[in-house]
């Protein structure tokens, strides 16, 4: 059949087409439909559709038609013996069941009759009895009413006794149902004398069972059924609905409060305190802890085993009192109480929370927090309107602050240490490991370095733990870090980037401050720890700070995901990166100028005191250099090598080719005037050429800000030095043998002086006027010869 649908398709297209090519106008589908070339059409034509084929077809295509038709010959000729053949069981059944049902009907006919033969039978009889029986009708109900009656009073007389079984048995919801069912009878006869005694003990009995009820009801909440049926069969008993509410929330008080004194000792056990308040309510001294428990099995056993008792109060006490008529008021107490319950629980709870003071254990702290949060929240849903959100999320950053200043209070404590070690260390001159005895102290300087990276990795490994502790807070399945960012994430993110890492930073510029103005216990210390603090401090402005601030606003994602109006408002709350570097590198300005002045000083004093303790006027002709100029020109080496293992060497000014014989050469030409004028006029003539030169000599600023390099460092070092020389010799008197030995001196500083400094020539200016003051202040001014110097010098 589909198959000769579709030839008939395929036809009714033929016909389109061929009207489409004689430019008729086209044949609908209905007009196909019943188109005589159409095989499924009712006035299909045979010898018309084949002379149809013959014009349009080729052979080829005839062959085809053919082909298709006998196919789809055998495919009817198969469908319709499939058809029978499935078809064939079908009708045999149906056969079979028509057969059936002829003669099961037959039976039931006869079946029907017997019916209703039976039916007309027993109706007679009914007829008869009641015509039989019609007198004694009285006396059977009579006889009934009697029988119902003694019924009734025997179960009034073992009423009683019933009771008092079902009592004993703690069965008090049958017990109060059977006292139900027999009260009306009771309260009506209850004058007669015979059921007085009844009505007593039946009232004893369930007086015993309002006690037990009450008693049930206040001891600790086991389940919402237990006290449920209680509440119902005290109910039952005529109590009052306000004097069992107020009952009820008095009970859950009791046992509450008892739960919550519970985790109190708790509290008192993790602080350390031995003494145990007194009770109301008395436990058994084998169920006081004398460990305390963990923050997170705080949390488990104590604060939920809290809620869930409080939800079970809950739950009861909406099933049993929110459905009356005052349902505001019973709203109002139950929000009451729990509201009581919660505070204490709060305070309790962030107690106990503060009391953990080590931050690495931030995981730990964090699921307590978590599940507190969750099981507040749950608990919460159960009374309605009651939200606990903002108090709960105030409470964890509460909490979250307290681990923040622990933090930051531990990477303190740690940079502290390191500090007092390195103090250590450098006051000692070596570190275990580094020296031996025998080997030359001043190798110790090489752990200038190791103790810069050391301290600077160590600064910044502290940093980023304590980060990745904080961050912990806020990571994606912590509950409370996800209700909105903006009561917790967004904040608890602003307080670590200000509370520590800026604060941190902070402390650093702080300390430096402090070793700047000597003050407590920074009044004395090694200067080389001055000029590695600077050092510090320089390295800290430089990268790691901006680093570390960085690295904070990514992590907690500060000022992503909020509107430009909150990254606004949050942009002023902070401290800009540009002011926290700024001030590390104004405090590491401070300690290197500080550092050069200590050294200054320290070798200025080397050299008063030479000069103050010795006699000009008396002293031998010179044969050496004196030991302090050795001693200043070692230390400046030492401070050279030291000042080397932290900063880069910097730029200098081309040396010019006669600068170790400058000095010498200058005075040569004062010794061959001395000998040929006498000595007042060549004092005078000297003052004033030198009083002229320093008109055209550039101003030396002995206390500028110093480069953080060590060319400007040991230039500042140098030009304190020679000035307080210079000072010095101005004060002092001299004899001719303590003008040479100022000019031997003066010349054997000028031969290694320079390679400290920045320009040669501010040595050689200086050191004129050193010795430009010698010969001023000199009783009998004669140079060295330029040779002799030299040869001092040389040999010493």
């Amino acid at each position: 059949m589909a198959s000769s649908s579709g030839t008939g398709k395929a036809a009714a297209g033929d016909v389109q087409e061929g009207a489409e090519r004689s430019n008729r106008p086209p044949v609908t589908e209905k007009d196909a439909h019943n188109h005589p070339l159409n095989l499924d059409a009712a006035d299909f034509d045979c010898e018309t559709y084949l002379s149809h084929l013959i014009k349009k077809k080729s052979l080829q295509k005839l062959l085809e038609v053919e082909d298709t038709m006998v196919q789809e010959v055998r495919r009817l000729d198969s469908d319709m013996q499939q058809l029978v053949y499935e078809n064939y069981n079908k009708f045999i059944t149906a056969t079979d069941t028509v057969r059936k049902m002829r003669t099961d009907l037959a039976a039931m006919e006869q079946k029907m009759d017997a019916l209703a033969d039976n039916m007309q039978r027993i109706s007679t009889l009914s007829e008869q009895v009641g015509s039989a029986l019609g007198g004694q009708r009285n006396n059977v109900c009579k006889l009934a009413r009697a029988h119902r009656t003694l019924k009734s009073l025997e179960f009034l007389f073992d009423l009683p006794k019933k009771l008092q079984s079902l009592v004993e048995r703690k069965e008090f919801g049958p017990a109060v149902r059977a006292y139900s069912g027999a009260r009306v009878v009771l309260d009506k006869y209850k004058s007669v004398p015979s059921l007085i005694g009844i009505n007593a003990e039946c009232v004893s009995a369930m007086d015993e069972v309002r006690d037990q009820l009450k008693e049930r009801l206040r001891s600790r909440i086991i389940s919402t059924e237990q006290v449920a049926e209680a509440v119902a069969l005290l109910g039952q008993l005529d109590e009052p609905r306000d004097t069992l509410a107020d009952e009820l929330l008095h009970s859950a008080h009791i046992h509450l409060s008892a739960e919550l004194d519970e985790l109190e000792d708790q509290i008192r056990l993790k602080s350390g305190e031995t003494s145990v308040p007194e009770r109301k309510v008395h436990r058994p001294s084998d169920t006081i802890p004398n460990l305390p428990m963990d923050v997170l099995e705080f949390v488990d056993a104590g604060c939920s085993s809290f809620f869930g008792n409080l939800s079970v109060v809950g739950g009861v006490y909406t099933q049993l009192f929110m459905r009356c008529e005052d349902v505001q008021k019973h709203n109002r107490r139950l929000a009451e109480f729990v509201d009581g319950m919660m505070k204490r629980c709060f305070e309790l709870a962030e107690r106990r929370f503060m009391l953990e003071n080590d931050p690495s254990e931030s995981g730990m702290i964090v699921r307590a927090l978590d599940r507190f949060y969750r099981r507040l929240t749950a608990t919460a849903k159960i009374f309605s309107g009651i939200d606990y959100t903002d108090t709960s999320v105030s409470i964890v950053l509460r909490v979250a602050e307290h681990q923040v200043k622990l933090s930051y209070d531990r990477l303190v404590a740690s940079l502290d240490a390191r500090i007092k070690d390195g103090r250590t260390q450098l006051a000692t001159g070596h570190r275990p490991g580094l020296l031996t005895p025998g080997n030359d102290p001043s190798a110790a300087y090489q752990l200038l370095s190791e103790l810069l990276t050391k301290l600077e990795q160590s600064l910044l490994h502290d940093l980023k733990t304590a980060l990745a502790n904080m961050l912990q807070f806020t990571a994606y399945d912590v509950t409370y870090a996800g209700v909105d960012e903006s009561l917790f994430a967004r904040p608890f993110g602003r307080l670590v980037r200000e509370k520590v890492v800026v604060a941190l930073f902070d402390r650093v510029v702080l300390l430096g401050d402090e070793f700047c103005q000597g003050l407590g216990d920074k009044a004395y210390v090694n200067a080389t720890l001055i000029l590695l603090l600077s050092r510090f401090c320089r390295n800290l402005e430089a990268s790691s700070a901006g680093y570390m601030l960085d690295l904070c606003e990514q992590q907690f994602r500060i000022g992503a995901g909020s509107s430009g109006r909150e990254r606004s408002a949050a942009s002023d709350s902070l401290t800009p990166s540009a002011n926290v570097t700024g001030r590390l590198g104004a405090v590491a300005q401070r300690l290197l100028n500080h550092y050069v002045e200590m050294e200054g000083f320290a070798l200025s004093q080397l050299l008063v005191k030479s000069v103050e303790t010795r006699d000009w006027m008396g002293c031998a002709e010179p044969r050496a250099v004196r030991a302090v100029m050795k001693r200043v020109v070692e230390d400046l080496t030492a401070m050279d090598a030291r000042v080397g293992q932290l900063f880069e060497e910097g730029s200098r000014k081309d040396r010019s080719s006669d600068s170790s014989r400058r000095t010498a050469g200058l005075y040569s030409v004062h010794s061959q005037r001395t000998a040929r004028m006498p000595t007042m006029p060549l004092a005078g003539e000297s003052a004033i050429s030198s009083t002229l030169g320093k008109l055209w000599t550039e101003r030396i600023d002995y206390f500028a800000s110093v480069e953080f390099n060590k060319v400007s460092v040991l230039t500042g070092v140098v030009k304190i030095c020679l000035k307080t020389l210079l000072e010095s010799v101005r004060l002092r008197t001299f004899g001719k043998y303590g003008l040479q030995q100022v000019q031997v001196d003066c010349h054997y500083l000028q031969l290694y002086l320079w390679r400290f400094v920045f320009d040669e020539h501010l040595v050689h200016c200086l050191l004129d006027e050193v010795v430009s003051s010698a010969v001023h202040r000199c009783i009998d001014p004669q140079v060295m010869e330029p040779s002799v110097v030299e040869l001092i010098c040389d040999r010493g």
